[in-house]
């Protein structure tokens, strides 16, 4: 609850102002008869607010005022003074008064700076939240957060998204919440919001004409909920290519993830990603085409497009991080195709994908007619990856020099020599775990790593996982198809 600190020597002006807040407001009031007791009071609670008379016996209140603002967190302050002079009033604003109230007390005049106090403590309060929420989202801070959150009381993240190029309607929308909200994210087309169970309910019975979509988390329960809440948002926004509808809520899918349909296809996403100066133009379009052709209903689908997503974000720009940083077109495209919840429908997606392989593969094709000798290094190392090989003996293969050599090797493949070896390592590993023919120790020795520890760590840097729970995961999926 609120608590109030009233500094005043008068006992009967103490005993009107509590009058006065008693019937206005809900606080705990708490009293002082001078400065000296005030900051006593200050120095054992947490204080909220502090009202304090200027001219008080052992502490007057620009003094009271002055020790108040060395501590770490001092409370919103008004103060009330008999003397009409500006050196005073002057004090007080350096000390961060909200307001100056001259007596006797004008009683409006005192409502209202007591009102705006509490709208300030409020908006601090919910700015700290929303803070909060989105360095949680960020994996930047812990889940301790001043939010009163439990299984009895739910909060759900919800996207707020404009239809047909209304974007106008978003941002007047958030007038309309009625109920607990935090605003996480505001963008032209939409708003990311937090909000409890009263308002997800005030939000979908409303009439919003067709103008506007809502796309629903399931409930969170507590603050560690609220990644994975805000991921299950974000896959949300996937659900609207499949049925016209206004109000979309997260469900978890009928099965384990990597059972959903189409989630065998995310290897073939790879390959094709990191293979793509391979490819002509016509095969990436129909291969991508391919992956956007799957089975399954309900949740399975988004799921399987939002994997989709992640997969290709995370192996594009693994592979070309730097043909993109050094072109305008791929820059942004990248920047919106990372935006899950911007895509208009199904095909919109399906085409930024293939823009953005076109667009590095063209670059490829025109840097390959400049450096024949990349090309041909290219082959070499495709044939003799598992060998031990380095970025020298290639160079010689193509006799380059082999500072120029790395140069436009980079400058061709958007990464670094190791690190394109190392990703065709890992994927020649990923191919024979999926066999579960070999050992861990074999597949390193198959796939060229002739150091055990550096292949598990490699892979786990690249995969997120250890060899022997990505071959669990791949011998579950081949035995529950």
């Amino acid at each position: 609850m609120l608590t109030i600190l009233i500094a005043e020597d008068e006992k009967n002006i103490r005993a009107g102002i509590r009058k006065i807040l008693g019937e206005h407001f809900s606080a705990e009031i708490r009293e002082a008869k001078n400065g000296e007791e005030a900051f006593q009071i200050f120095a054992g609670e947490k204080i909220d607010i502090l009202i304090t008379d200027i001219r008080m016996p052992q502490m007057d209140g620009i003094e009271l005022m002055s020790r108040i603002c060395e501590s770490p967190a001092p409370p919103i302050m008004i103060v009330l003074s008999g003397y009409d002079e500006f050196s005073y009033a002057q004090k007080a604003c350096a000390f961060g008064a909200q307001a100056y109230i001259m007596k006797p007390i004008d009683k409006p005049e005192f409502i209202g700076a007591v009102s705006k106090s509490i709208a300030k403590l409020k908006n601090a309060a919910k700015q700290a939240v929303e803070d909060g929420i989105r360095d949680i989202l960020n994996g930047s801070k812990g889940y301790d957060i001043p939010l009163d959150i439990s299984p009895a009381r739910p909060f759900y993240f919800v996207f707020i998204l404009a239809k047909k190029g209304t974007m106008s309607e978003v941002m007047r929308l958030e007038t309309v919440f009625s109920n607990e909200h935090y605003t996480i994210e505001r963008r032209e087309n939409r708003i990311l919001a937090l909000v409890d169970e009263r308002e997800r309910q005030n939000l979908e019975t409303r009439d919003f004409h067709g103008k506007l979509c809502l796309v629903f988390s399931a409930p969170c329960f507590q603050a560690f909920d609220f990644a994975e809440g805000y991921r299950q948002a974000r896959t949300a926004c996937f659900y609207r290519f499949f049925r016209d509808d206004s109000v979309f809520h997260y469900r978890k899918p009928e099965r384990d993830i990597d059972r959903v349909p189409g989630h065998a296809r995310l290897q073939e996403l790879q390959d094709l990603v990191e293979h793509l100066r391979f490819f002509p133009s016509q095969a990436i379009t129909e291969r991508v085409n391919a992956l956007f052709s799957f089975g399954g209903s309900g949740g399975s689908q988004g799921e399987y497009l939002a994997l989709l997503h992640e997969y290709f974000i995370l192996h594009i720009t693994n592979m070309y991080r730097e043909h993109i940083a050094d072109n305008m077109y791929l820059t942004l495209t990248m920047k919106m195709l990372a935006d899950a919840p911007c895509f208009s429908s199904l095909e919109d997606f399906k085409k930024r994908i293939v823009n953005i392989m076109l667009c590095l593969n063209q670059r490829f094709r025109k840097n390959s007619s400049r450096y024949a000798f990349i090309d041909a290094a290219l082959d070499w190392i495709h044939q003799h990856f598992t060998e031990n090989i380095n970025m020298s003996l290639t160079a010689n293969q193509v006799s380059v020099n082999y500072t120029y050599f790395s140069e436009k090797f980079k400058e061709h493949t958007g990464s670094n020599f190791n690190e394109y070896l190392k990703m065709l390592r890992i994927a020649k590993a990923k191919k024979l775990l999926k066999q579960g023919f070999y050992k861990v120790y074999e597949v390193a020795q198959r796939s060229g790593y002739n150091d055990v520890k550096y292949f598990l760590k490699s892979f786990k840097e690249i995969t997120g996982v250890s060899p022997g729970e990505y071959q669990r995961a791949a011998n579950h999926e081949s035995s529950n198809p």
